[in-house]
């Protein structure tokens, strides 16, 4: 077996154990910012899930892509999140807003309530 599908079966258990409540899944391209360029990090949309970790009492957002790679690893959704919307349809945020050398990451949507309902839980 694979790292990825390890990894996958390893994610799937946690899902299933009671310890994550699904809250929202929907469909994004995802992107990362290096330098003054938008890298894609996905050539098309993923599925991306956002959770409410029972055991931590923390929102958490999730992504894989096609082949079981982790894109986003459960990270903790904060207000302290610098949140911001160039378009209707794109959002980007930065998990902390004082560090310059912080991972800036790009969600592009089909729709624009899609990236309306993922801003809330910001």
């Amino acid at each position: 077996m694979s790292r990825a599908f390890a990894k996958k079966d390893e994610i799937t258990q946690v899902l299933q154990s009671g310890r994550m409540k699904r809250l929202f899944t929907t469909s994004s391209q995802l992107f990362r910012q290096e330098l003054d360029q938008w890298k894609e990090l996905t050539a098309k949309p993923i599925f991306v899930h956002i959770f409410h970790d029972q055991l931590e009492d923390v929102t958490k957002m999730l992504a894989l892509d096609d082949n079981h790679y982790l894109i986003i690893n459960n990270v903790p959704l904060s207000s302290n999140f610098t949140i911001s919307s160039p378009s209707s349809c794109f959002v980007h945020f930065v998990s902390n807003k004082f560090d310059k050398n912080c991972d800036v990451y790009g969600f592009g949507f089909k729709e624009p309530a899609d990236m309306e309902r993922v801003c809330l839980f910001f």
